[in-house]
């Protein structure tokens, strides 16, 4: 800076601008204080021992989100009399458009057939963060990571601004702690319900496996772990951009049973996404958990279906074990270590855990005890890697609520926890069982428009191993409150540096990009022989290989698998960023697909999403008014009446839609969801009117290529780059219930020239074992007894390959019955 002269001069700093600055921090401090006595109440200590605050990060992007006028008028109340429009954290049908304007008051549902006794009042804003000021800001994607240097923050740069920061820091520490405050109140104001404890790593090694457990579901990390995950938080305040949560698991996982919005993770973003926006951050949670399966098919894949992630939570115990890819011959593999099932399992999870560029926050949503001790394989992860972990009491959340003793007790709990730990009495049992889920397929139109099909009164799927909608949203709080105290770790951190003059923050306190490749370099060098390897080794190369010569061996076998960065295309749902097989096809003639049948927002109230009058509304709180309820009286839905569901009045004649092909080439598109499928709240899915459930809104679906009864003609599958020659897919080779196929399949790797750099037949006798021509090419892995059955198929392994664009061709020679699913390819790695 220089002054009319020419002649620099240092930055203005009056004395009364410095006097502020002074005061400002000394009363950030002061309310950053309050805070530890509420934050302590939630257990925010290392198991029965003090432990300092760890200081960390929040989520930001563009400073206008922040702004807040305070002399924006209120708009008045929802209308009592009648439901109010979803908000668009809540609606997976509804877009979920930016909205700037930080005074429209969030929507909450309101009971139609209920009346309050006295108009309610208006609700107050307590968020008042505001700034007028022209701000610049640099290219963020111009930089790795986005992690801009501190001097390359412009001087008008909000970055720069100590004013601005302490005010702003100010204003989101006190909406974290009331949103913290909240939460705790809406479930009776125990705190031990939402206990977060810190162990050093070789403790977290040794947690026993039916640890977490009851009373008390505890959320572990360590200290570590969450000092990272609150940096990922500042991270994304100061380069202004996303933070990405991803579940991945099962059906249970995925919400099966209730509506996709009623999920646990949708649940997190609902409480979660308008705090962080007025934090400046666009909060993205992504439900990527599929029913019937579990995450080996999409792990293979790396980023390819998941996409990127800040934080991903692993969920899938039910579904993967091995009778799911193998049947009870992989119990009897001596790789697999003492009771082979726990080696098998910790394999998947290693692979899941190894699937992304940039290693995320791993949580795992379940005991210890998955199989084996996943507890110990993560400790020993962090311990190598440096990965940060945490373990999230979720599997037991049902048990820590308070027990409902009968119904008339029960109606006099909050309503998230009423009815779901229930006493042992056979009619209390059965009761609690009624009003598990509560569901909504249909609701009537005002537009007329209307499904083909009749529509069930809820959605099928509510069984004893699929919980309801107030342990997902348990589960949701949970996962709520780890993350805000991550968030207020990171103000804290912002905080410290700007009271200590460091303006901008300091590179070494916020930058990303040096932590993700030290972290992949560990991982990359981590051992596998007794998990990943010997997955790996089970699906690619057990064929031809039954000694277990190659079982380890990264050169010749498929170990090398494990530390490859990967990238996959899939006709599965969800998936990111429009991953599908379709997308990659050369050369054909893409048939026109399914649409949705309306594309206009969806109005309509779930049981699950009234906050009764005067209850406490943990996302009103969030979105920084005072969480006063005002959705109704007492318990409605399946509580008040069975026959409170809707359906609709009329059924229209059912319709048929023909299955799109593939130019008369022998394939068949089967199975595609309707709409835009990625797991996300912000876009519509299977919107179609052909189901019986229009509103279940989930985005898990099977899907793929399909040819039938006979040869086809071949497929070709742009990969793009391809680094560390290796290439596969996953398919069927039979149908649905006939394992005894007979089948043949040629796949072949060319250059960008057309060149055939390798080429793979891969067959099958009736009823006999897969084989293939090359030695170490691998077979069906995945299924008994040499039956192809959702198997992975190896093409292509060969370390010593030339980096460049390549294409795999997949012509069908002979089969009953062939459904490709994915294709994978390598990207990088060792």
């Amino acid at each position: 800076m220089s002054d009319a002269t020419g002649s620099p001069v240092s930055r203005p700093r009056s004395f009364l601008a410095l006097f502020v600055i002074v005061c400002l921090a000394m009363t950030s401090l002061l309310i950053l204080k309050r805070g530890d006595d509420f934050m302590e109440s939630l257990g925010y200590v290392k198991l029965g021992e003090e432990v300092e605050r760890i200081q960390g990060d929040t989520l930001d992007t563009a400073a206008d989100k922040r702004l807040d006028p305070p002399t924006s008028p209120l708009p008045p109340p929802s209308s009592p009399t009648s439901p109010a429009p979803p908000s668009s954290t809540d609606s997976p049908d509804a877009p979920d458009a930016p909205n700037t304007d930080t005074d429209t008051v969030p929507d909450t549902p309101n009971t139609p057939d209920t009346t309050p006794d006295a108009p309610l009042p208006e609700p107050v804003k307590l968020f008042k963060f505001y700034d007028d000021a022209s701000r610049s800001r640099p290219d963020y994607s111009s930089f790795p990571s986005r992690d801009v240097p501190s001097s390359s923050f412009p001087d008008t740069s909000w970055q720069n601004d100590a004013v601005y920061l302490n005010h702003f820091i100010q204003e989101g520490v006190e909406l974290i702690d009331r949103t913290l405050q909240a939460i705790v109140s809406e479930y009776g104001g125990d705190a031990s319900l939402f206990k977060t404890s810190k162990v050093s790593e070789s403790d977290f090694a040794s947690m026993p496996k039916d640890f977490p457990q009851p009373p008390g579901a505890q959320t572990v990390t360590t200290p570590s772990s969450f000092q990272a995950l609150s940096r990922r938080i500042l991270h994304a305040i100061v380069s202004e951009s996303s933070f990405t949560v991803v579940m991945a698991g099962h059906s249970s996982a995925a919400g099966h049973g209730n509506n996709f919005r009623q999920s646990a993770i949708m649940q997190f973003e609902a409480a979660a996404r308008p705090l962080f926006k007025l934090l400046g951050v666009d909060l993205v949670a992504k439900n990527m958990a599929m029913g019937s399966f579990g995450t080996v098919q999409s792990s293979l894949a790396g980023e390819g279906v998941y996409g990127k992630a800040d934080v991903v939570v692993w969920d899938s115990s039910m579904t993967e074990n091995a009778q799911n890819f193998a049947g009870d011959k992989i119990h009897k593999l001596e790789g697999f270590g003492k009771t082979g099932k726990e080696d098998e399992k910790l394999g998947l999870v290693d692979l899941f855990w190894r699937s992304w560029d940039e290693p995320p926050h791993m949580i795992l949503a379940e005991q210890c005890s998955v199989r084996g001790n996943v507890c110990k394989d993560l400790g020993n992860l962090a311990i190598n890697t440096g990965a940060d972990i945490a373990v999230l009491a979720g599997g037991w959340g049902e048990l820590s609520l308070p027990l409902t003793k009968d119904v008339e007790h029960g109606m006099t709990l909050p309503k998230s926890v009423a009815f779901e730990n229930c006493d042992d009495d056979i009619n209390l049992k059965e009761f609690c069982k009624s009003v598990k889920c509560e569901g909504l397929c249909w609701l009537d139109r005002d537009d007329g428009t209307k499904p083909n099909l009749k529509q069930l009164a809820e959605p099928k799927g509510c069984v004893s191993w699929h919980p309801g909608w107030r342990f997902h949203k348990y589960r949701g709080r949970l996962l709520t409150q780890y993350i805000l105290m991550a968030a207020r770790a990171a103000l804290e951190k912002l905080q410290e540096e700007t009271d200590a003059g460091e303006i901008p923050i300091s590179d070494e306190d916020w930058h990303m990009s040096s932590y993700y490749s030290e972290v992949r370099a560990k991982i990359n060098a981590f051992p596998v022989e007794q998990r990943c390897s010997t997955m790996m080794w089970f699906l690619f190369d057990a064929p031809n290989d039954p000694e277990k010569n190659l079982l380890g061996d990264e050169e010749k076998g498929h170990a090398r698998i494990c530390k490859l960065l990967r990238r996959g295309i899939t006709g599965y749902t969800p998936v990111a960023d429009n991953n599908t097989l379709l997308s990659r096809l050369v050369g054909v003639q893409i048939p026109e697909l399914k649409q949705e049948f309306y594309t206009e927002p969806d109005d309509y109230t779930l049981e699950s999403d009234i906050v009764e009058i005067g209850a406490v509304d943990v996302v009103s709180v969030a979105s920084g008014f005072d969480g006063v309820g005002r959705g109704g009286k007492g318990f409605g839905g399946k509580v008040a009446s069975a026959a409170a569901k809707l359906t609709p009045t009329r059924q229209l004649a059912q319709g048929q839609s023909e299955l799109p092909k593939l130019a008369d080439m022998g394939w068949q598109v089967i199975r595609t969801r309707v709409g835009e499928c990625d797991g996300t709240s912000s876009t519509r899915c299977n919107r179609d009117a052909d189901t019986n459930c229009v509103l279940y809104g989930h985005h898990d679906g099977e899907g793929g290529l399909l040819v039938e009864g006979g040869p086809s003609e071949e497929l070709e599958f742009d990969l793009g780059l391809v680094t560390g020659g290796w290439v596969a897919f996953w398919g069927r080779a039979n149908g649905v219930k006939n394992n005894d196929n007979e089948f043949k399949i040629k796949a072949t790797v060319v250059d960008r020239n057309g060149e055939v750099v390798h080429e793979q037949i891969i067959e099958t006798a009736l009823g006999g074992e897969a084989k293939q021509s090359k030695k170490y090419g691998g077979g069906a892995g995945g299924a008994p007894d040499g039956k192809a059955s959702k198997s992975a198929f190896p093409v292509w392994n060969d370390p010593e390959a030339e980096t460049g664009e390549y294409s795999l061709r997949i012509k069908v020679l002979k089969a009953d019955m062939f459904l490709l699913t994915h294709v994978y390819w390598s990207v990088g790695g060792v």
